[in-house]
C-alpha cells in the first residue's frame, strides 16, 4: 500500500534530497509547470527517468495535465517509454476520461514495446464538480484504475469557496461533501482513496489531519512538503497491514 505521494516540480529532480526523500511515490508534477514550459518540463522528466536507477524508477510516477489543457497525450507519450508505472490524472471529470487515458496509454505502450495495460491510473476525480457529480461513472471503466484522489484547494477555487482549508480535522460545506463522495466512490470502484495535499500548518495540526483521514478510510496522502513525509508514513503505515498491497 502506498502511503506517501510526494509531488515535485521537474526542475527539483536535480536535488538529491528530493529524489532520495522517504516517499513511497515520487510524483513528477508536469501538470504544475508554468504555461508555455510544457515541452521543457516533459524533457526534464524524460531525462530523469532515462538516467535514474531501477530503484528510483520503480517509485516514480507522473502527474500529467488534464485533457482539457491539450497536453495530456503528449505528457503520457513522453514518459511511458521510460518505464513510468503509474500516471496521475487531474481533473478527471467522469469515467469516460479514465477510458480515454486508458487508450492513450495503450498507444504509448505499444509504440515503445511495453505490454499494453501495465501502466496504472490514479484519477483525481474529487477536484471538479463534474467528477463528483458523476462519481458513479468511474466504476468498471478501466482495469488500470488503481486509486482515486481529490484536490481540496483546486476544488475550492473552482466553486468559489472562500472558507480557509482546515488546519485540523474539521471539514465544512461543499468541501466536506466532496471528501465524503470521493471516499464512497473509491469504495464502489474497489480502489484506495488518496487524501489531498494539505495547507501548510504546524506539525501537530498536520498530524491531526492525517489521523482523521486515516480514520475515515483514506490509505495515503499527497504532499508537496518533504517535511510532512515522516508523519504521513507513520500515520498511514498501519493501513498497509490492514489493506495489503492494492496499489
Amino acid at each position: 500500500m502506498i502511503r506517501s505521494w510526494f509531488l515535485v516540480a521537474p526542475e527539483a529532480l536535480s536535488h538529491d534530497s528530493v529524489v532520495k526523500a522517504d516517499a513511497d511515490q515520487l510524483v513528477i508534477d508536469l501538470a504544475g509547470c508554468d504555461p508555455g514550459s510544457e515541452p521543457v518540463a516533459r524533457q526534464m522528466a524524460s531525462n530523469f527517468m532515462a538516467s535514474a536507477s531501477a530503484a528510483i524508477r520503480a517509485k516514480t510516477c507522473v502527474r500529467i495535465h488534464g485533457f482539457a489543457t491539450g497536453h495530456a497525450e503528449a505528457d503520457a507519450a513522453a514518459v511511458i517509454p521510460h518505464g513510468v508505472r503509474t500516471v496521475v490524472l487531474p481533473q478527471a471529470g467522469n469515467g469516460a476520461t479514465v477510458q480515454r487515458l486508458d487508450v492513450c496509454l495503450s498507444v504509448a505502450e505499444l509504440r515503445c514495446g511495453r505490454t499494453p495495460g501495465e501502466t496504472r491510473i490514479v484519477a483525481i476525480s474529487g477536484d471538479t464538480p463534474s467528477g463528483l457529480l458523476q462519481a458513479a461513472s468511474f466504476a468498471g471503466k478501466s482495469r488500470r484504475l488503481s486509486g482515486l484522489g481529490w484536490d481540496a484547494a483546486y476544488l475550492a477555487g473552482t466553486i468559489g469557496a472562500r472558507r480557509p482549508l482546515p488546519e485540523a480535522a474539521g471539514w465544512d460545506g461543499a468541501i466536506a461533501m466532496a471528501r465524503a463522495t470521493l471516499l464512497m466512490t473509491a469504495a464502489e470502484c474497489g480502489v484506495p482513496a488518496v487524501d489531498t495535499v494539505s495547507p501548510s500548518c504546524p506539525p501537530e495540526a498536520f498530524g491531526k489531519l492525517c489521523l482523521a483521514a486515516s480514520a475515515d478510510g483514506f490509505v495515503g496522502k499527497m504532499t508537496r512538503d518533504i517535511g510532512q513525509l515522516a508523519t504521513i508514513n507513520a500515520v498511514f503505515g498501519s493501513k498497509a497491514a490492514d489493506h495489503g498491497s492494492a496499489l
